[in-house]
């Protein structure tokens, strides 16, 4: 009895795989045929894009049992100019955030404020994230990029500095020292990040790939 094989699809390449093999193995090994500078940015199944969530309920699940399956790749820096085009905004999203918070915890509405600190979290999460990409994949040191008094790695390691002190804070339920933090220093500092991101949206380049996409 021949082996079943499962013909997945990345980007324009045909690949086949043992039909009993996990949709988790599969992704696994296709990650590695990546080209340099290219991410995994949407998986299809039966031509249906799949958000994350449903990504994982089919992690255990064979690829007989699944439909079609195609990846799809972008390269990273491409990625990176359509986040920065987000960037500012994301920033002037947690600027008016800050004073959410701080409407929350006026009104001793501290489920409210934990969920929105939670959601401000992920976002300086990812904006920290950014700068490092930014770094990784671009020409040029972009830590070195003045900007306000500072430089990147200077407003990087305050931006640190501070989240550091926000979470003691919370964690030790010092709300009053928390707000002030907040309000004094974390909300004037989105501003010099927003200058960040809007300045690399049109001084940042990507670094020359190793490989054509």
């Amino acid at each position: 009895m021949s082996q079943e094989t499962v013909t997945v699809q990345l980007d324009d390449e045909q690949l086949n795989f043992d039909g009993t093999s996990s949709f988790a193995s599969v992704s696994d090994q296709l990650k590695t045929k990546v080209a340099p500078n290219r991410v995994v940015t949407e998986v299809f199944v039966d031509e249906r894009s799949l958000n994350i969530e449903e990504e994982e309920e089919i992690q255990s699940n064979t690829l007989r049992d699944l439909g079609s399956i195609r990846f799809c790749t972008r390269e990273v820096s491409a990625l990176l100019k359509d986040s920065l085009q987000l960037a500012p905004q994301v920033c002037e999203a947690l600027y008016l955030d800050c004073d959410d918070i701080e409407s929350f915890f006026d009104k001793s509405d501290f489920g409210a404020a934990n969920e929105r600190i939670a959601e401000l979290s992920s976002l300086v999460d990812w904006m920290l994230q950014m700068v490092a990409s930014l770094q990784s994949y671009g020409d040029g040191d972009f830590r070195q990029m003045p900007v306000g008094e500072s430089t990147v790695i200077e407003s990087v390691r305050k931006m640190d500095a501070i989240l550091s002190q926000m979470y003691g804070f919370l964690q030790s339920q010092d709300f009053d020292s928390f707000r002030k933090l907040l309000k004094a220093e974390f909300k004037p500092e989105l501003k010099v990040w927003q200058e960040i991101f809007t300045k690399a949206s049109t001084h940042w380049t990507p670094r020359a790939s190793t490989r054509e996409s």
